[in-house]
């Protein structure tokens, strides 16, 4: 059985798509669990003038943000897999069902991600993000190869046992944190556990929705929290004594991407906060040379080159990407 966490504020326009993409499930055995994250619209009584099925828990707790919702969920959770869906966000009907399935394919996995659709909520039109080599495939995955693939948080279930112990340290969403609290959470449980991801586009991730928390992010405190991402998940796999060696090619391809757009912006105040506030461990990631030139705008175009190069090798790694 599921516990579906879903972290709510102020979506009275989208919920009930939400919730009845739940309903309609072929696989049935679920509670929901809704943490109101001090609402200001009336999104629950909409809840509750609609539905009074018994499956769902309606928490409510002044506003604290997305991760503090999300860790609320997870400790009322009752079930031994935890399903987290947003409340903008949409399952197909045999989400569940696919989900199940995998599990009891691979019973040692301690997080199940499965495909998606990206959709703009305003003109339905859908993207399909299953990489072409995954497609209708349901298998363990090395999720370090390409994360940003595999990963959306309306699309993850994590098993209970293997999180809520540790939910103040690296089982939690980080409180506080606006942008990029889903990949630490997710980037942290893959470090300590085999994943399994569900190749089929059964979870649809709404784009253009009025009130996303990340479309109204000022610069600052998205280089802010892209810095606390980073580090926390470089803590993480220390603390795991470096056993991912593909934690460190994806994040140096990663890093690498970031100044990538910083260079071309010629944004040499953002390139600075990056050198100077990354966990150091990150320079031995590096070549020395590489990592100290990028503060200089004299190489801008040399290291813009560069970068394009080593993507080039990054890609004949046959890295999974979507087609």
């Amino acid at each position: 059985m599921f516990s579906i966490v879903i972290p709510l504020y102020n979506k009275a326009h989208t919920i009930l798509n939400t919730l009845n993409s739940v309903f309609a499930q072929t696989f049935q055995e679920f509670e929901i669990v809704i943490v109101n994250d001090g609402s200001t619209d009336n999104c629950i009584n909409i809840i509750e003038r609609s539905t009074s099925d018994p499956r769902i828990r309606i928490i409510n707790q002044e506003n604290k943000g997305v991760s503090a919702a999300r860790n609320r969920g997870m400790a009322e959770a009752k079930y031994e897999y935890i399903a987290f869906l947003d409340g903008d966000d949409e399952w197909l009907p045999m989400y569940l069902e696919f989900i199940s399935k995998t599990i009891k394919s691979n019973t040692d996995v301690g997080m199940v991600l499965c495909g998606r659709y990206s959709q703009n909520i305003q003109t339905r039109e859908r993207i399909n993000s299953v990489p072409k080599r995954y497609k209708n495939k349901a298998h363990i995955i090395e999720f370090f190869h390409n994360p940003h693939v595999f990963a959306h948080i309306s699309a993850t279930v994590v098993k209970r046992d293997l999180v809520l112990p540790r939910i103040n340290d690296w089982g939690g969403f980080i409180e506080g944190q606006k942008s990029n609290e889903d990949f630490v959470f997710l980037f942290r449980v893959a470090l300590h556990t085999q994943v399994a991801y569900c190749g089929y586009p059964l979870s649809i991730y709404n784009g253009e929705v009025s009130g996303q928390a990340t479309k109204v992010l000022p610069a600052d405190k998205k280089i802010n929290d892209s810095i606390l991402f980073h580090n926390a998940v470089i803590k993480e796999w220390l603390n795991t004594n470096c056993e991912n060696n593909s934690f460190k090619i994806f994040m140096t391809y990663e890093l690498r991407h970031l100044f990538l757009g910083k260079l071309r912006s010629k944004n040499y105040v953002e390139i600075s906060l990056l050198i100077d506030q990354l966990n150091i461990e990150y320079k031995n990631f590096f070549y020395t040379a590489e990592w100290n030139l990028y503060k200089n705008p004299k190489w801008n175009n040399l290291l813009i080159l560069f970068i394009l190069i080593t993507k080039i090798f990054w890609r004949l790694h046959r890295y999974p990407r979507v087609h």
